[in-house]
């Protein structure tokens, strides 16, 4: 049996990646049934999810991990970053990193949602493009002074995070339709 946090690989079962998602410890018996406490779901998502029942059902997009670590980062920039900028950066910079932050989960929404893996595959793309774009904003407004490193290091660890998440996703889906 494997044991695991949330968030965490857990165990290659029939073909695919599962993580924790909520609710503690989650283990796997040696037939690959989840089993324990918490939702265990998908990390690689293929529009499907195994429940501890062993059910298979279809997956909402807010049940992705990468959806919700998209949220988190553009929950971060409007608490964190936005409130620490100059006002006379209100309608540039400011803007501008608030829509690449929002970008980025609304795409991952909308391609989970789209009918063909071909569509969720070209808005994860622009999701990766909308992340690349926000740390490329947060390191100029440390250039500029508008904030320090230690304003901006965590989200752009979670930034560098989530690009690998989406890139080990891209994947997936690529081989999917191959």
């Amino acid at each position: 049996m494997i044991r695991c946090a949330i968030g965490r690989v857990l165990a290659f079962a029939r073909g695919r990646v599962f993580a924790a998602l909520t609710g503690g410890c989650s283990r796997w018996s040696r037939e690959g049934a989840p089993v324990g406490r918490g939702r265990v779901l998908p990390l690689v998502a293929g529009g499907c999810s195994l429940t501890l029942t062993g059910e298979i059902k279809n997956m909402d997009y807010k049940d992705l991990i990468v959806w919700q670590m998209g949220m988190r980062i553009a929950k971060d920039i409007y608490v964190i970053v936005i409130p620490k900028m100059p006002d006379s950066e209100k309608y540039a910079l400011s803007n501008q990193m608030c829509r690449a932050a929002v970008s980025v989960p609304s795409n991952i929404a909308e391609g989970h949602s789209r009918e063909s893996t071909k569509d969720y595959i070209k808005f994860l793309t622009y999701a990766k493009g909308s992340l690349a774009e926000l740390q490329s904003q947060l390191l100029l407004c440390v250039d500029i002074g508008f904030l320090a490193d230690d304003d901006i290091r965590s989200l752009l660890a979670q930034t560098k995070d989530l690009m690998k998440k989406l890139n080990k996703l891209l994947i997936s889906l690529k081989e999917k339709i191959n």
